[in-house]
Order: structure tokens, then C-alpha cells, then sequence
């Protein structure tokens, strides 16, 4: 479930909401009742382990010029 960030352009306070599709964004602050402006969070997802890039992409010139000969 995605969980936003919105600031208070009135006064600063920074609130999290879970918004759903169907449910409308939030736009008074909780603090003030002031304008809220969504704001661009740092995700938490990373990829951990080999993976695609680590085995395929990064750089194995040597093992391709084998497979040439």
C-alpha cells in the first residue's frame, strides 16, 4: 500500500498518508488547514545479490572474447 509525504506550504509540517486509488489525495494540513504539496520520497526498494547486471552486463570482456574464438 503506497504511503505519501506531503508538506504544508503554510507551515512546514511534513505529514505521511496512505492513499488508495480510489480514495481522493489529501489537501488541507492537519496542523493549520494549510495547502499540502506532495513530495518525492526516497524509495526503500533495492536489489541485493548477483543479479541481471552483476552477471551479465558488468564489463566480463574476457568470457565474451572466449566465446568468439
Amino acid at each position: 500500500m503506497p504511503i505519501f509525504e506531503y508538506r504544508c506550504t503554510k507551515c512546514g509540517e511534513v505529514e505521511e498518508h496512505l492513499v488508495l486509488n480510489r480514495d481522493k489525495s489529501p489537501t488541507k494540513c492537519s496542523s493549520c488547514g494549510g495547502k499540502l504539496k506532495q513530495l518525492i520520497s526516497q524509495s526503500s526498494f533495492q536489489l541485493l545479490g548477483g543479479g541481471w547486471y552483476k552477471t551479465d552486463y558488468q564489463g566480463n570482456k574476457n568470457k565474451n572474447k572466449s566465446n568468439d574464438k
